[in-house]
């Protein structure tokens, strides 16, 4: 592996799990499982020294490709957020279940030892979610857009709008890079468009769009349709020659 490298690259063999004397690895039937304990009681839960058993290490080397003693840390960092959070419960069978941001992991019914753990998170470790580092998966999807407000008049929209500092979809900025005969990419395409959309927000002729969402700008060949809450832009296309006509 790399220096400093946690994660096991595609198509190398996942470690076995064996017993070594810098981590604990014990077998999934805890002797102490057995010790009586109180219905609905929880009891204190030291997440720095929980014992981890071979299947929880397991379930997260799988779904996370790392090395157990990764798995291990992961594991007690994620039971101390769990416990900090009340999001501890216990089952009718007498284990316990600890839940935080869609990760859970479940404990011996003395809950000192660590006995299975599932996530939805297959891309991202507890400390990566924790630490709001982007999931790789969402990359490509669509971003649900933010929820609409109630629509304001035209006149109230341009006197109370800042169109310097509204958003622009990346639909709309698409479809200027394109009028522009640019890619997306091109550094010159944002404060272009921003300044054209100033023009026209300031100068262009507004009208109601297709539905109470949306307004409608033309203004030097280009149809601006923006949010009638809040002036930013939904589309960008041309009405006449695009952007740069006179």
């Amino acid at each position: 592996m790399a220096p400093g490298r946690t994660s096991l690259p595609m198509g190398i063999a996942r470690p076995r799990l064996t017993v070594d004397e810098d981590f604990d690895l014990i077998d999934d039937d805890d002797d102490d499982d057995d010790d009586e304990y109180v219905d609905d009681v929880i009891p204190p839960i030291h997440s720095g020294s929980l014992l981890v058993s071979a299947t929880a290490q397991r379930a997260f080397t799988t779904r996370h490709q790392v090395l157990p003693e990764v798995a291990i840390r992961e594991i007690r960092f994620l039971a101390a957020k769990a416990v900090e959070k009340g999001g501890v419960v216990r089952q009718d069978s007498g284990r316990l279940t600890l839940t935080a941001e869609k990760f859970t992991i479940y404990l011996s019914p003395n809950g000192r030892t660590v006995v299975g753990y599932r996530t939805r998170h297959y891309e991202r470790t507890p400390t990566q979610v924790f630490a709001r580092q982007p999931s790789r998966f969402g990359a490509g999807r669509a971003v649900r857009p933010p929820d609409r407000g109630e629509p304001l008049p035209i006149d109230l929209l341009r006197s109370t709008v800042d169109p310097s500092r509204v958003r622009m979809s990346s639909m709309a900025t698409s479809q200027f890079a394109k009028c522009l005969g640019s890619g997306t990419k091109d550094p010159q395409v944002a404060p272009t468009m921003r300044r054209f959309y100033i023009q026209a927000f300031e100068h262009g002729v507004w009208s109601t769009g297709r539905d109470r969402s949306s307004y409608e700008v033309v203004h030097l060949g280009t149809r601006w349709v923006v949010a009638s809450d809040s002036g930013a832009v939904i589309l960008c296309v041309p009405s006449e020659s695009g952007p740069g006509a006179d």
